[in-house]
């Protein structure tokens, strides 16, 4: 995140710097916003899935959400979205409920 942050905003903060409340917020603020925009571009709608594997896999993983890879990584980011959507309270139908 913070090369991505530094990459986009032609910034120089360091890692050190994001355990300061506020500049993490902003760092997360600023690649979230930066990548909605390319999603959007694309054609899709926002999705908090876009948002938890780019959280967790980086910028271009939120692809991965409409064209899943069947590697090592894509199952790291679905045991990850499994386990934020339980602390986020959303909970996903299994396929015979829908």
């Amino acid at each position: 995140m913070v090369e991505d942050y530094n990459r986009i905003t032609k910034s120089k903060i360091t890692l050190e710097d994001c355990f300061n409340k506020d500049v993490a917020t902003l760092v997360a603020t600023e690649v979230f916003t930066h990548y909605i925009k390319h999603i959007r571009k694309s054609g899709y709608k926002v999705q908090i899935d876009h948002l938890l594997f780019i959280w967790n896999g980086g910028g271009s993983a939120w692809h991965r959400v409409h064209f899943p890879k069947d590697d090592i990584k894509q199952q790291r980011l679905e045991r990850y979205k499994q386990r934020a959507y339980r602390k986020l309270g959303i909970y996903e139908k299994k396929e015979t409920e829908r």
